[in-house]
């Protein structure tokens, strides 16, 4: 019987060659590479994530599919062996960040919220697993169009939830900056998704 937590079967040709089109960008292979891995990130999510309620499982899988997928370009393996232990490490790293991060946010007044769930709603998807994917893939494209600055700015206040006042610690702003610039970089990734959706529709 197949195990559902690892990842799915392909031939060595063909998983080679998923891996090559998703590293370069291409969303099809992108959303099969990915989905055929999301029973393994669960499984890890299940393993490593505290029991404490803060986060929900589905927030770390969702922070960790979106920066395996910015990631990926930088990716230099070329197995499933390789990809497999690169998206353990990357699950692994967003709980013990999430978890860093939380503890600076309680002590700033952290709100509560999926950030990411906030960016897979700005695209024009249904709400379906595979959908969600989807937008998510979308939304990593997007970011790669964005500055350092404003793609940290998004992953800070959006992605990693954090409160104001450590966002602009972060990056080295007054908290007025800060707001601003997470605002810029909100209002930029928006209009990317926008003309990354018209030239896939």
């Amino acid at each position: 019987m197949t195990d559902p937590n690892e990842p799915a079967d392909l031939a060595p040709g063909d998983e080679i060659k998923e891996l090559e089109a998703a590293r370069k960008g291409d969303p099809e292979a992108l959303g099969s590479l990915l989905g055929g891995h999301l029973g393994f990130i669960r499984d890890r999510v299940r393993r490593l994530a505290p029991r404490d309620g803060a986060y929900r499982d589905s927030d770390f899988v969702q922070s960790a599919l979106l920066k395996a997928i910015e990631g990926l370009p930088g990716f230099n393996g070329s197995s499933r062996g390789a990809f497999v232990a690169w998206l353990g490490s990357i699950v692994r790293n967003t709980v013990l960040q999430r978890q860093r991060y939380r503890n600076a946010a309680k002590r700033a007044g952290k709100t509560s919220g999926s950030g990411v769930d906030e960016l897979a709603a700005m695209t024009h998807t249904p709400s379906s697993e595979a959908a969600q994917l989807d937008s998510l893939v979308t939304v990593a494209r997007a970011m790669r169009a964005l500055t350092d600055e404003q793609r940290r700015a998004i992953e800070l206040r959006i992605i990693d939830e954090l409160p104001y006042p450590v966002v602009a610690a972060e990056l080295g702003l007054g908290e007025g900056a800060a707001r601003m610039a997470v605002s810029r970089a909100r209002a930029a990734l928006a209009l990317e998704i926008s003309r990354l959706e018209g030239e896939d529709g």
